[in-house]
C-alpha cells in the first residue's frame, strides 16, 4: 500500500523540440510465485477478460486474519505478527479493476497526456535515454488498509496508463498475478498513446512478490510496507542485473516510485501526470557523478509532519521517489537493515533495537533523514543531498513537533 503523505510539483520549462521514437509495446514477462519462485507468465491477451477475471477473482485470503484493534495489535507477539500483514483481501472484492486509460478521475490522464509533460532539454536528455532509469513501482492490497481500494485503484490505473504512454521502464511489483495482469494491460493501454515524448525504452515486467523481511513490531500494516520500499528496490535491482529479468531493463540507476504517484490531483497539493516525476529526477540525477543514494525532499516550506514520541529523529526526506546506481542501492539497503536494527524494534532483534536511542515506528522518511544527519551513515547519500539540510528550529505544536523553517 502507497501513501500520500506529500506529492511534489515542478513547474515545466517549454521545449519545441521533438524527440519522436519508435514505439515498443511491452510483454506481460516472468510470473512469480509466493515470495520468488518464477514462471512464466502468459501474454495479455483481451483486456476485458482480464478485467472480468480480476473482478471475479479477486477474493483471495476471504478467510484472512484482520489483526487486533487498538493498543494490543502493537505489542502482538512475532509469530501473529506474521499472520497480520495479508494480502488480497476480501475486503478487495467488490473494488472495480477497470482496463482503459482515459477518463481516469475526471479525464486527468487526457488531461496530462504525454506530449504536455515538457522538460528543458537538459532535463529531458538526463531522463529519456533508453536504459538511463529503471523504476520499481509497488503496489500491495492490505487486509488493514490506509485507504479503502475504490481511493486507491483509480489512482494506481493512471500510474500505470502514464508509465506505458511514455515509455518508462519499469517493474511492477504487486501481491498476485492477476495485479500483474491487469496492471500490465494498463501499461500496454497506455503505451497506444504514445507520442513525441518518450523516457525509457518501453521495457515492462511484472513480478510478484510478498516478501517483507523488515517487520517492525509496533507498527501498522501499510506502515510496514513503507518500510520495506528500499528493500524492494534493492531486490529487484538485483534481479535485473544478475540476468533474471529482462535486460532491456538493466540502466544506470534504480528509482522507486509509489504505486500512484502519477495521479495525484490538485486537491492533495500535487500536480497530475508525469511532469513533476520527471522534474525529481532530473534534480537527483545532478548527483550522480558521486554514484551515492539520491533523494527528494519536502519543499521548504512545508510544515513536515511531526515525529512524536521521537524528537531526536528528523524528516525532511520525501519517500515516493528515491534511488541510485544498483551498487549504491544496495548499499544503501544493507546499512538503512542496520538502522533499523539499532533504533526500532523489530522482529529480527526480539523488539529490542541494540542503540541507545530507540523509537517505536518512525517512518521511512524519518528513518532516511536521520542517517543522512548521523555521522556513521551520512556518507551513504550524496554531500549537496536536500536530506542534510535540516529545519531549525524546533517549534512546539500541539504538544508535538512539526519542523518549520523561520521566515
Amino acid at each position: 500500500m502507497d501513501d500520500d503523505r506529500a506529492r511534489g510539483a515542478g513547474a515545466s520549462d517549454a521545449d519545441e523540440r521533438q524527440h519522436p521514437r519508435e514505439r515498443e509495446r511491452a510483454s506481460l514477462l516472468p510470473r512469480e510465485d509466493g515470495d520468488g519462485g518464477r514462471a512464466r507468465g502468459r501474454r495479455t491477451r483481451a483486456i476485458a477478460a482480464i478485467a472480468a477475471t480480476i473482478a471475479a477473482a479477486v477474493t483471495l485470503g476471504t478467510a484472512a486474519r484482520r489483526g487486533r484493534d487498538g493498543d494490543d495489535a502493537r505489542a502482538t507477539r512475532a509469530s501473529e505478527l506474521e499472520s497480520a500483514l495479508t494480502f488480497g483481501a476480501d475486503e478487495w472484492a467488490g473494488a472495480t479493476y477497470e482496463t482503459r486509460c482515459d477518463g481516469v478521475l475526471g479525464d486527468e490522464f487526457a488531461a496530462y497526456a504525454n506530449d504536455n509533460a515538457t522538460l528543458s532539454e537538459t532535463a529531458r536528455w538526463k531522463v529519456s535515454k533508453t536504459n538511463g532509469q529503471t523504476y520499481v513501482n509497488g503496489f500491495w492490497r492490505l487486509a488493514e488498509s490506509h485507504h479503502p481500494p475504490e481511493a486507491y485503484l483509480p489512482r494506481v490505473r493512471v500510474t500505470a496508463c502514464q508509465l506505458g504512454a511514455f515509455g518508462m521502464n519499469v517493474v511492477f511489483v504487486r501481491d498476485d498475478q492477476r495485479m500483474c495482469d491487469w496492471t500490465m494491460a494498463l501499461y500496454e493501454e497506455g503505451a497506444k498513446s504514445r507520442g513525441k515524448y518518450q523516457y525509457g525504452g518501453g521495457a515492462a515486467e511484472c513480478v510478484v512478490h510478498k516478501a517483507m523481511p523488515i517487520r517492525p513490531t509496533q507498527c501498522s500494516s501499510h506502515e510496514r510496507i513503507w518500510h520495506n520500499k528500499l528493500p524492494v528496490v534493492a531486490e529487484v535491482a538485483k534481479r535485473i542485473e544478475s540476468g533474471e529479468l529482462s535486460p532491456r531493463l538493466r540502466a544506470e540507476h534504480y528509482f522507486w516510485l509509489d504505486g500512484d504517484l502519477l495521479a495525484v490531483n490538485g486537491e492533495r497539493g500535487g500536480s497530475p501526470g508525469f511532469g513533476s516525476v520527471f522534474h525529481i529526477v532530473s534534480r537527483v540525477l545532478r548527483e550522480q557523478d558521486q554514484d551515492k543514494s539520491m533523494v527528494r525532499c519536502y519543499p521548504q516550506d512545508a510544515v513536515v509532519g511531526s515525529i512524536g514520541a521521537c524528537p531526536w529523529m528528523r524528516r525532511e526526506v520525501l519517500a515516493n521517489v528515491f534511488g541510485g546506481s544498483a551498487r549504491a542501492v544496495e548499499e544503501l539497503h544493507r546499512k538503512y537493515r542496520q538502522y533499523i536494527d539499532e533504533h526500532v524494534p523489530t522482529v529480527s532483534n526480539g523488539g529490542h533495537p541494540t542503540g541507545r536511542l530507540h523509537c517505536p515506528c518512525p517512518t521511512e522518511e524519518a528513518i532516511l533523514t536521520t542517517m543522512a544527519n548521523d555521522k556513521a551513515y551520512a556518507d551513504l547519500f550524496t554531500q549537496a543531498s536536500c536530506a542534510h539540510d535540516l529545519r531549525e528550529p524546533y517549534k512546539e505544536t500541539t504538544g508535538e513537533y512539526s519542523w518549520v523553517r523561520d521566515p
